[in-house]
């Protein structure tokens, strides 16, 4: 880990912005308002590091709408509540204590809960968009997005293909 890159990326987060123009771009892409419902309740450096995954990907010319759609709430989940120091100390435990990071891992503690939302927000995202009416492609993207292996039985080989893709992008922001 490079503290100067953790450094910029805190940073980042800080002064990140998303205008109305990307607002719209993202009502365009998203198949149904309760999905951009979703979307717009995201914390304001979530919604743009979802649209920098997305226009990441559109830019190589993907233009498969679940994934399109499922870059812009790939981190939905995390709206669930996860504050700036403690978004921090997931930064810094999961590159030096990962171990720690788990022990942290719980639901009902109201402190510890964050650690457990970042944990676990591929999973609550999903549910999420299942229950706001998004399909099955969508639903996988994201519960998978950080794990892509985990979705091959039950993804096409091309969505898996297409998977993969999704992971390395998202990681490079």
């Amino acid at each position: 880990m490079a503290a100067a890159y953790r450094v910029s990326q805190f940073v980042w987060h800080i002064r990140a912005s998303v205008t109305g123009e990307e607002q719209r771009l993202a009502r365009r892409q998203l198949p149904s308002p309760a999905l951009f419902a979703l979307f717009a309740g995201m914390p304001r450096a979530d919604k743009r590091h979802a649209l920098d995954v997305y226009l990441a990907l559109r830019d190589r010319a993907y233009d498969d709408a679940d994934l399109l759609a499922a870059a812009l709430l790939h981190d939905v989940g995390k709206a669930q509540g996860i504050p700036l120091p403690h978004r921090v100390a997931i930064v810094l435990l999961r590159a030096l204590a990962p171990a720690t990071l788990r022990y942290l891992d719980q639901e009902t503690s109201w402190w510890r809960r964050p650690f457990h939302i970042s944990l676990h927000h591929p999973e609550i995202g999903a549910r999420m968009i299942a229950e706001a009416g998004g399909n099955r492609r969508l639903v996988a993207f994201v519960r998978y997005h950080q794990n892509p292996p985990a979705g091959r039985d039950s993804l096409s080989a091309e969505d898996v293909a297409l998977l993969e893709t999704f992971h390395r992008v998202d990681d490079s922001y």
